[in-house]
């Protein structure tokens, strides 16, 4: 059983957040942001996707691989680095950027139990209400 975290707003549907790491959003980190319409998190890592792209790129054109092989394999382990630390910042943040989206909207956190699946525990805590 997974842990889901209940928000509530009059007039509004129930909805669960799960507790714990996001896959979604470390697989799909920015199209996972759209889906959620966390606007700032989809263009945010769009806008950080392009410009490691220029920079590895303009890094290429200073230092091609026949002139520094050894720059061209640190330079691949740091981008690989800061592409995983981006990864791992999605899937660790995820649910909590969901629930501070939520708490923006108007909902609030009145509960967290556990459940198999969201609809499930959204279900689950309207009826024992």
């Amino acid at each position: 059983m997974r842990k889901w975290k209940i928000f509530e707003k009059e007039g509004a549907d129930t909805k669960a957040v799960k507790v714990g790491f996001n896959w979604w959003a470390f697989s799909f980190h920015w199209i996972w942001g759209l889906s959620q319409k966390l606007w700032w998190v989809a263009f945010g890592c769009l806008f950080f996707l392009v410009l490691i792209n220029i920079i590895a790129n303009e890094l290429n054109l200073l230092y091609p691989i026949e002139v520094s092989p050894r720059f061209f394999m640190v330079r691949g382990v740091a981008l690989l680095m800061i592409g995983a630390a981006m990864l791992f910042t999605f899937g660790i943040k995820g649910n909590k950027w969901v629930c501070d989206n939520l708490e923006n909207k108007g909902y609030r956190h009145i509960a967290t139990i556990e459940a198999e699946t969201a609809k499930v525990a959204a279900d689950s805590y309207i009826y024992d209400e």
